[in-house]
Parts: structure tokens; sequence; C-alpha cells
């Protein structure tokens, strides 16, 4: 689940795992590679 917050100022959230960019224009783009790594990441730690 991530929170897309455009307007006073820009930020994504990935609640799952924490992860945050101010990088709007980017992950709307498709550049969404760190929040994979970050889920991706998470889902090994819990497995272990």
């Amino acid at each position: 689940i991530r929170s897309y917050t455009l307007q006073p100022y820009q930020l994504i959230k990935d609640h799952r795992t924490g992860i945050e960019t101010g990088n709007v224009n980017a992950v709307l783009d498709g550049n969404i590679d760190d929040f994979i790594k970050g889920y991706l990441m998470r889902k090994k730690e819990r497995k272990q």
C-alpha cells in the first residue's frame, strides 16, 4: 500500500516497507525499483 501526496508537498510512502521518496515524477513515470527492492528484502527477512 502506497500513499501519494502531491499537494502541498510531494511525497510517496510505501507503508509496508517504510520507504519514502520525494521524487514523485520518477515514480509516476514507472521508476518503482526502490519499492520493489524494499518489498523483496522485507519478504526475505520474514522467511528467515
